[in-house]
């Protein structure tokens, strides 16, 4: 679950480096290249416990516990272990005013647990949770799933920075989760839900609307649409909890064949990018001042930012890490060849039935 600009409190990647990149990470290249420098080569997370990223997560985790059929008490249990800090702390001052706690945390879920029993009020009924097998074969659940995109090698291994020649050119990566998939009671159409929390006064479709994460999620649903023999058109649901103004609300957008390659060639664009800030000859990662104070709070490397690279690396051995590396990340993996293939299969397909 996204949480107003963050992601899990405690990061789990399957890598961290420069040519690792996820929805977040590549938005983070975006916004400010120097913080993706320093968080991915010199692995200094920006990430820190916080009620807004421990509110994020119990919330989320309450609604997915729901859709797995659970009691309102358990999915409320489920909850509560997502809480990372003293039940007590109260948060910034922002956070306070936009109604993040532990105890609003339950009772957002209590509120979605009472939507859910009305069908004319329901984000979730005539839906159950699908299933879809991984690249052996096994079944896994449509909650929090993982999955790894390998982007190709680096073309200009030889020309980078960081080059070693006692090593191979290493590969890019993509890496993403998924909130929630479900499926239809007549299993005949597919849904992506996003569960996100949002501390505004309004809701505005172009908060969501054009968002790459979700068009990303296609791979997993066109897995899951070949287990159940159906077409792999899909919707994205946003399920959305409105912190100050304590409701629940939700925004529908349908994703098309053309987001599908839109995602692709972002993730190719984007390492591309990054070859050309770290080629040897330009080894350059803006600044972007605007990033410096974002989400209500000054950027955490304000004050070793523009530090020489060698006491960056000093100062990164000693430095907390709050992400996880995992080997096995991504029981879903993919190649970027095969995913173009698949699309390029779909449109000459779709061109055929039309003639």
């Amino acid at each position: 679950m996204q949480i107003d600009g963050g992601d899990m409190a405690t990061l789990s990647y399957g890598r961290v480096d420069l040519r690792a990149g996820s929805y977040s990470r590549n938005g983070m290249l975006h916004q400010c290249p120097r913080k993706y420098e320093l968080e991915q080569k010199f692995r200094m997370s920006s990430q820190e416990p916080s009620v807004t990223f421990s509110f994020g997560h119990m919330v989320g985790r309450g609604v997915q516990s729901l859709a797995e059929g659970k009691s309102k008490e358990r999915a409320i249990f489920d909850a509560m272990l997502e809480w990372d800090m003293d039940i007590y702390e109260p948060g910034t001052m922002s956070e306070q005013r936009a109604l993040k706690s532990f105890w609003w945390g339950i009772h957002a879920i209590q509120q979605v647990w009472e939507l859910e029993q009305d069908p004319r009020t329901s984000f979730l009924d005539g839906w159950e949770v699908a299933m879809l097998p991984d690249n052996e074969g096994n079944l896994h659940s449509g909650v929090e799933l993982e999955f790894r995109i390998d982007c190709g090698a680096d073309e200009q291994w030889e020309q980078s920075a960081d080059y070693d020649p006692s090593k191979p050119a290493p590969h890019f990566l993509y890496e993403g989760h998924i909130d929630l998939l479900v499926i239809n009671k007549e299993h005949t159409k597919l849904r992506v839900v996003e569960l996100k929390t949002n501390s505004s006064n309004q809701l505005d479709p172009a908060q969501y609307q054009n968002s790459s994460q979700a068009s990303g999620y296609a791979v997993l649903v066109d897995r899951a649409a070949q287990y159940y023999g159906i077409e792999s058109a899909y919707e994205v649901l946003y399920i959305v909890f409105m912190t100050k103004l304590q409701e629940w609300r939700s925004l529908p957008f349908l994703r098309t064949f053309k987001h599908r390659i839109e995602f692709l060639l972002n993730i190719m664009a984007d390492k591309k990018l990054v070859q050309l800030y770290n080629h040897r000859d330009f080894d350059h990662w803006p600044m972007n001042g605007s990033a410096c104070f974002d989400f209500f709070r000054p950027c955490r490397h304000l004050d070793t930012c523009m530090m020489s690279r060698p006491s960056l690396m000093a100062l990164s051995k000693n430095a907390p890490l709050s992400f996880e590396e995992d080997d096995n990340f991504g029981p879903f993996r993919f190649t970027i060849e095969e995913l173009m293939q698949t699309q390029q299969d779909r449109a000459i397909s779709f061109i055929e039935r039309v003639e």
